[in-house]
C-alpha cells in the first residue's frame, strides 16, 4: 500500500510545481483512496451491529445520517432509567430520573383517570398497584368488584386523589393483622374471634358485616347470649 508523505504547507507565489510535486499529491490521494473503503466497512459493520443497514455506495453524509438515527427508535423515557445514569434516545443523550424500585416497578405505567375504576379482583386479594405516576381525577370513583384484605398504591412520583378511593364494606377483608415491609398494621374490622349470638337475630360477632364499614366485621368478642 502507499504510504503517506507530508504535504508542503509552506506555498508562496513564486513556487514552481516540480514533477516531485505532482507525484507526492498523487500519492497521497492514492493513500486516502485506498483506505477510504476499509473506513467505510469499518462503519458499516458497526452500523450493522447496532440494527442499522448500510452499503459502500452511502456518501459519509449519509453515513453520518445513519448513526444519528441509531438512538431515534430507542423506547427508554427517562423516568425508565436509574437517576443519575445516562442513555442515548430520540437521538439525544439523556439522564435518567427512576429513583429506584423503592417505590415498585411503576408497570401499570401513568394513571391519570377519565372516568370511573373497579379493579377485578378475588374476594380477600392483596392489591398492589405499581403507577409511574397516579392522578385521580375529581368526580371519578376506584373501588374493588370483591370485598379485598389491602388495596395498596405506589407511584415514582406524586400520588394526587381529587376523586374518591372506595372501600366500603370493601376493605380490610381476612385476619385481623396484615404485616408490610416487615412492619404489622391492625385492620379495623377484620376477622377475631367468634362471639355468641347478637340481641335481635343479629349476625354472630367477628364473622359476618355486623354493620361495620370495613369488610371483615367485627374483631370478635361475645355477643348477648
Amino acid at each position: 500500500m502507499t504510504d503517506w508523505t507530508p504535504p508542503k504547507i509552506n506555498w508562496t507565489a513564486d513556487d514552481d510545481l516540480s514533477k516531485e510535486h505532482f507525484n507526492r499529491i498523487e500519492k497521497n490521494l492514492q493513500y486516502l483512496a485506498e483506505r477510504d473503503a476499509g473506513i467505510r466497512e469499518m462503519i458499516i459493520e458497526a452500523l450493522g451491529n447496532m440494527g442499522r443497514t448500510a452499503s459502500l455506495e452511502d456518501t459519509y453524509l449519509q453515513l453520518g445520517e445513519k448513526i444519528k438515527q441509531i438512538s431515534m427508535d430507542a423506547t427508554a423515557n427517562a423516568e425508565d432509567v436509574l437517576a443519575g445514569k445516562t442513555f442515548y434516545a430520540g437521538g439525544a443523550k439523556r439522564t435518567g430520573s427512576w429513583p429506584g424500585p423503592m417505590f415498585g416497578d411503576g408497570q401499570h405505567g401513568h394513571y391519570d383517570s377519565d372516568g370511573s375504576t373497579t379493579i377485578a379482583d378475588v374476594v380477600g386479594a392483596t392489591i398492589v398497584a405499581d403507577y409511574k405516576s397516579f392522578r385521580l381525577n375529581q368526580g371519578h370513583i376506584l373501588t374493588t368488584t370483591n370485598p379485598v384484605r389491602v388495596l395498596v398504591i405506589r407511584s415514582w412520583g406524586d400520588i394526587t386523589i381529587n376523586g374518591e378511593i372506595n372501600l366500603d364494606r370493601k376493605g380490610g377483608y381476612g385476619d385481623r393483622y396484615i404485616t408490610i415491609g416487615g412492619v404489622q398494621y391492625d385492620l379495623l374490622g377484620g376477622f377475631g374471634g367468634d362471639g355468641g349470638g347478637a340481641i335481635g337475630g343479629g349476625g354472630d360477632g367477628g364473622t359476618d358485616d355486623c354493620g361495620q364499614r370495613a369488610a371483615g366485621g367485627l374483631r370478635g368478642g361475645g355477643g348477648g347470649g
